[in-house]
C-alpha cells in the first residue's frame, strides 16, 4: 500500500483520495489473481508482462533500468521543476553518482536519463529516439559530443528533443569536452543539412515548421553539440555526399526533425528554458527568425494535411467549415493532454465512426488527439427527413431519431484544454461564447454595480442561490429564457449563450426576412411551409422547430428567445447598426 499512499498524497479531497485508493487497491487484487493464474503454467510465460509504475520516478527507473527513482523523487520535490530536476539528475548520472562509466557511456546515460524525465517516462524516445551518443574529434584534435538521433525521437516532441541537445551541452562541459565546430576539413556540413532537409520535405514528408536556410545556417554554426543521426528513409542527397563526419548519404529524419521542429521551430520556447536554467552559450537562439508553423494562422487554418488522409477514413469536418466542431477551451475529468471531448450523442449520429479512445487527426493545436465524451458541452443540431430541426442533448434522443436523420447541421463543441495549445506552442484561436465566459461577465458586472450576490438577486428578482449557482456552476445550472433576458437587460451583459444561436452566420437581410416571416400563435411562433428560404435561415441559426399543421413550429424557450431578440409583434425603429450582431443588440434593447 506504500505505492498507493505515495500516488494519492497531496492536495486531494477526501472523496478523491478514496476514489484513487479504491482504484489502486482493486488493481493490486486483480494482479494477484492474474499472478496465480500465470503460475499454473498454462500461458507462454509464468509471469505478468506489465510492470506497474506509480509515478514519474518509477517510470524513469523502470524504463532505463537505472536506480535513480528515489533521487528523482527528491529532486522533483525540492526543485519544483521537471526540467531543472532532469538537468541535475543527468549531471549526477554522467559524473558517476549512480555507477562508474567511461566518458562516452556516461554522456550517453546522462542524455537518456534527462530526456526520460522531461518526456515523463512515457515515450520510446530515450531508448529508440537516441541511437547513440558519441565523442568525436574536431579538426584541431579536440573532442566534442555528438548525438545520433533516430526516427522515434519524434515521440518526444519538438521542445523536449531540442532540450536533449541542451542537456548534452551541459554534460559535455562537466566532462571536459570541447564545442562542436562545423564545416571541418573543408566540408560544407551546413550545406549538407540544407540540402538534406529540402530533399526530405520534397521526397518524404513535411515537418511541423517551415524554416529558412538562414536559420539552418545560423543554428548549425552555433550549436555546441553535433546533431547527427542514422538513416531513416531510402532517399539520398545528391551534392553533399561521402562526408567525413556524416556516415550516411541518406536522409536522417531524426536529426532533421530535432533541428527543424526543435532547435529552430521551438527556438523561442527553448531560449526561455535555457535562461530559466541559467545555461550559458545559447544566446544566439534569439537571432533565429523561427519557423512558420504549418496549418496554423491565427483564426485562419489551412487544411493541407487533410490531403494526406488515407482513402476510406471518415473526415468529420474540414477547418473553418460551418457546421464543424466549435472550439471550446476547458477540461473535464476524462480529458487531458491530447485528449479532447465531444458530445456523447455525436457518435450515435455518425453511426459510431468515433468511439471513446478513437484517435483523430486535428488541425489545431496538435496533429492528433484521442476522443472521449463530455455531456455538458454544446450538443449537435440535426435535421430530420421530415424537415424538423432537433437539438440532440442526450444519447437517448439520438437513438430515437437516428433512423430519421437527414443531415447534421452542427456537430457541437470540441473541448480542448489550454495546455494542449501551450504544449504545442500554438497560438490561441477564438472560441465560442460559452457559459463559462458568460458567468465571468455576470460576476464582473455584479462586483461593479452591487455589493454582492444578495443585493443583486433582489434587484433582478432572482433567487440568491440560483444566481450563485449561475456564477459558480454555469454549465450545470439551467437558465430560463426569461431569466436570461432579465439578467442581460438589468446588468447590461451579453445574452446567455443558450439563447444566442448562430446569428453571425446570417446577413442582415436574412434577419429582417426572418422577422417579417415569423408569425406568433399563443406561446409559439411559426413559418409557412411555402417560405423555403426562411426555413433555411432557421436551419442556419440552429433553432429547433418541427412540422405542424400551420407550418414550421417553434415552441417553448426557443420561441420566447426569438420573440424577444427580434421584438416580434412590435414596431421596429432601429438605427446606428454596423452589422448583424450590432443590429440584434439594438433590436433586443
Amino acid at each position: 500500500m506504500s505505492q498507493i499512499d505515495r500516488l494519492v498524497k497531496g492536495a486531494l479531497s477526501d472523496k478523491q483520495r478514496q476514489y484513487f485508493t479504491q482504484l489502486l487497491t482493486s488493481l493490486e487484487k486483480m494482479r494477484e489473481v492474474a499472478a496465480r493464474a500465470r503460475a499454473r503454467g498454462l500461458d507462454p510465460t509464468t509471469s505478468i508482462e506489465s510492470i506497474l509504475a506509480y509515478d514519474l520516478a518509477d517510470r524513469v527507473e523502470l524504463l532505463l533500468g537505472l536506480k535513480v527513482g528515489e533521487r528523482l523523487r527528491s529532486l522533483l520535490e525540492s526543485e519544483g521543476s521537471t526540467d531543472r530536476a532532469a538537468l541535475i539528475l543527468a549531471e549526477e548520472v554522467a559524473l558517476g553518482k549512480f555507477g562508474f562509466f567511461e566518458k562516452e557511456e556516461a554522456l550517453d546515460w546522462g542524455v537518456r536519463v534527462g530526456l526520460a524525465v522531461v518526456t515523463e517516462g512515457v515515450t520510446v524516445a530515450p531508448l529508440q529516439g537516441i541511437s547513440s551518443v558519441k565523442i568525436k574529434k574536431n579538426e584541431d584534435g579536440s573532442s566534442y559530443a555528438a548525438i545520433y538521433f533516430a526516427g522515434p525521437i519524434r515521440s518526444a516532441g519538438g521542445t523536449e528533443a531540442a532540450f536533449t541537445v541542451v542537456l548534452a551541452d551541459r554534460l559535455r562541459t562537466k566532462l571536459g569536452l570541447d564545442r562542436y565546430r562545423c564545416n571541418a576539413w573543408g566540408e560544407d556540413e551546413v550545406g549538407r543539412f540544407i540540402e538534406e532537409l529540402r530533399i526530405y520535405e520534397r521526397e518524404v514528408g513535411n515537418f511541423q515548421f517551415k524554416v529558412s536556410d538562414e536559420d539552418i545556417r545560423l543554428a548549425i554554426t552555433n550549436l555546441p553539440v553535433e546533431i547527427n543521426g542514422v538513416e531513416t528513409d531510402p532517399v539520398e542527397v545528391v551534392v553533399h555526399r561521402g562526408m567525413k563526419r556524416i556516415e550516411t548519404d541518406r536522409v536522417r529524419g531524426g536529426a532533421l526533425r530535432v533541428l527543424n521542429d526543435g532547435i529552430i521551430g521551438r527556438g523561442r520556447k527553448l531560449i526561455k528554458l535555457v535562461e530559466t536554467l541559467s545555461i550559458p552559450g545559447w544566446e544566439w537562439l534569439s537571432k533565429l527568425k523561427g519557423g512558420v508553423q504549418r496549418d496554423v494562422e491565427e483564426s485562419r487554418v489551412e487544411s493541407s494535411h487533410f490531403h494526406e488522409v488515407i482513402a476510406g477514413r471518415p473526415v468529420l469536418s474540414f477547418p473553418n467549415r460551418t457546421g464543424g466542431f466549435r472550439l471550446r477551451y476547458g477540461r473535464s475529468y476524462n480529458t487531458g493532454l491530447s485528449v479532447v471531448g465531444i458530445h456523447p450523442s455525436v457518435p450515435v449520429l455518425l453511426d459510431y465512426a468515433v468511439v471513446v479512445g478513437t484517435q483523430v487527426k486535428l488541425d489545431v493545436p496538435g496533429k492528433a488527439a484521442t476522443v472521449t465524451f463530455v455531456d455538458y458541452i454544446e450538443p449537435p443540431v440535426v435535421k430530420l427527413v421530415d424537415g424538423s430541426v432537433v437539438r440532440v442533448e442526450s444519447v437517448e434522443l439520438a437513438n430515437r431519431i437516428r433512423e430519421g436523420l437527414q443531415s447534421i447541421l452542427y456537430l457541437g463543441d470540441i473541448l480542448i484544454s489550454f495546455g494542449d495549445f501551450l504544449e504545442n506552442n500554438t497560438r490561441l484561436l477564438p472560441s465560442g461564447y460559452v457559459e463559462e465566459w458568460w458567468a465571468q461577465d455576470l460576476k464582473r458586472r455584479i462586483e461593479e454595480v452591487y455589493r454582492g450576490v444578495s443585493e443583486c438577486s433582489k434587484a433582478v428578482g432572482l433567487d440568491e442561490q440560483t444566481l450563485y449557482d449561475l456564477i459558480k456552476r454555469p454549465v450545470e445550472t439551467k437558465i430560463s429564457c426569461q431569466t436570461a433576458f432579465s439578467l442581460s437587460e438589468t446588468l447590461h451583459i451579453p445574452l446567455h449563450p443558450r439563447y444566442t444561436y448562430f446569428w453571425d452566420f446570417l446577413q442582415l437581410k436574412d434577419v429582417l426576412r426572418l422577422r417579417n416571416a415569423l408569425k406568433i400563435v399563443d406561446d409559439a411562433c411559426y413559418v409557412d411551409f411555402e417560405d423555403k428560404d426562411v426555413k433555411q435561415i432557421l436551419e442556419v441559426l440552429g433553432v429547433p422547430h418541427r412540422r405542424s399543421e400551420k407550418g414550421w413550429l417553434i415552441e417553448g424557450e426557443d420561441a420566447e428567445a426569438l420573440k424577444r431578440t427580434l421584438r416580434l409583434g412590435e414596431r421596429l425603429e432601429v438605427t446606428g447598426w454596423e452589422d448583424t450582431l450590432s443590429f440584434l443588440s439594438k433590436c433586443a434593447g
